[in-house]
């Protein structure tokens, strides 16, 4: 894609910006609202559409290149088509409220109008276009993580409009990993040296790898179910992300050796996006663990990813930082303290534990970032271990909530 000084995407932009002044100017306020008011919902029903196909399949297919802008022209066909539903029920409107002044609807109408229109316009491009970073669309997904005027607008927006969009981003996104670390907007990312790789073979990482388990959750209802990874937080109590287990109604854990242990959820927390399931019989030594680390710290995600074997893969703290995000249905979630990693994390990696160099566990991975692929996220323990100190060996079973937006059979 664009790669250039001044990128495709963001002369798309803002030439659609200048055309939306412009019509804003020419039909007045009235017409404005009503045609935005139709080009939000239809620009909404296209994101979904776009967000329910399956891109990263057909880029594996097609390439990226031979798709093209074919998501946003899905987008614009939906949004144009509502919005001349709204441009004319805005000027029918318009007719009967002046129809009786010899002036019309007035020259004074078409600065509001204008101003009305790119305004709108800005917005709508933030809430919809920035989403369609994570349905998989390669170099496109790249240019609008890398848009100028996507970061320019995403300055000046509330956190308030952050939440509010996330229930629609976590629509569209189908990653198999949770994203509710950010949000809604563009992320900011540190930059920090590379990994060490020689972290995969350190000495102490190994010889605990024993209590990195994969995690599996089964229901029709969500689509199948979903796997990630845990780990023995203490002995005969897993500990995972809670997006792992949403909606499931069986759970298994199966070890490195190929063990597969029935499980069932006893703590439950989709605001924290923790869950801790209790397997009887599992015998593995819990993992220690260590001090928070510091921003250029050396340390390693282990786990299941992509539902293969176990794997471990060096990473590096970027910062730490204290983060605003959703909970796992994309409602108002808590602040968190989040380890911001350089790793390449992938689905199935949710859920694993963060290892720092003397193979203890120093956080509990949660999320990868929609625009870098190579930038990860972990939370730190200190709402971890609290909920698994204060079960008791016959704790029960607890619910496990609704299936994930986007993951239910009506949605395919």
């Amino acid at each position: 894609m664009g790669g250039g000084e001044f990128p495709i995407l963001d002369a798309i932009l803002v030439l659609v910006v200048l055309l939306e002044l412009a019509l804003g100017w020419l039909r007045g306020l009235l017409a404005s609202v009503f045609g935005l008011v139709g080009l939000v919902a239809g620009a909404i029903a296209g994101t979904l559409l776009v967000g329910q196909l399956p891109w990263t399949d057909l880029v594996a297919a097609r390439g990226a290149t031979a798709l093209g802008l074919l998501p946003l022209l899905i987008v614009v066909l939906c949004a144009a088509f509502a919005q001349q539903v709204g441009l004319a029920v805005g000027r029918s409107a318009r007719r009967r409220l002046f129809r009786r002044s010899r002036h019309g609807s007035g020259h004074r109408w078409r600065l509001p109008g204008a101003a009305v229109s790119g305004l709108l316009t800005l917005g709508l491009m933030w809430l919809v276009v920035l989403p369609l970073r994570g349905v998989g669309l390669g170099p496109l997904s790249q240019e609008i993580a890398d848009s100028r005027v996507l970061h320019a607008v995403d300055r000046y927006v509330p956190d308030r409009a952050r939440v509010a969009a996330a229930p629609l981003h976590r629509r569209v996104s189908r990653e198999g990993i949770a994203t509710v670390a950010v949000g809604v907007g563009l992320e900011r990312i540190r930059p920090v040296d590379p990994p060490n790789p020689r972290i995969r073979g350190a000495v102490r990482i190994s010889a605990v790898s024993g209590a990195v388990v994969k995690v599996r959750s089964m229901s029709r209802e969500c689509s199948g179910g979903s796997e990630g990874s845990g780990f023995v937080a203490r002995t005969g109590f897993v500990v995972t992300n809670a997006h792992v287990v949403a909606g499931g109604r069986r759970v298994t854990v199966t070890t490195r050796e190929g063990q597969v242990w029935p499980a069932e959820v006893v703590s439950f927390d989709p605001r924290q996006d923790i869950a801790v399931v209790r397997v009887a019989g599992l015998r593995q030594q819990p993992l220690r663990k260590g001090l928070e680390p510091v921003r250029g710290a050396d340390a390693a995600v282990a786990g299941y990813p992509l539902d293969g074997p176990y794997s471990v893969r060096p990473a590096r703290v970027r910062e730490v930082s204290e983060d605003v995000g959703t909970d796992i249905y994309g409602s108002v979630g808590p602040t968190r303290r989040t380890l911001v990693l350089r790793s390449r994390l992938d689905e199935g990696n949710s859920g694993g534990p963060l290892f720092n160099a003397y193979g203890e566990v120093v956080g509990l991975v949660f999320a990868r970032s929609l625009e870098d692929r190579e930038t990860g996220y972990a939370m730190t323990l200190d709402r971890v271990y609290p909920m698994v100190d204060g079960l008791g060996p016959r704790a029960a079973a607890v619910g496990t909530g609704p299936c994930l937006p986007g993951q239910q059979d009506d949605w395919g």
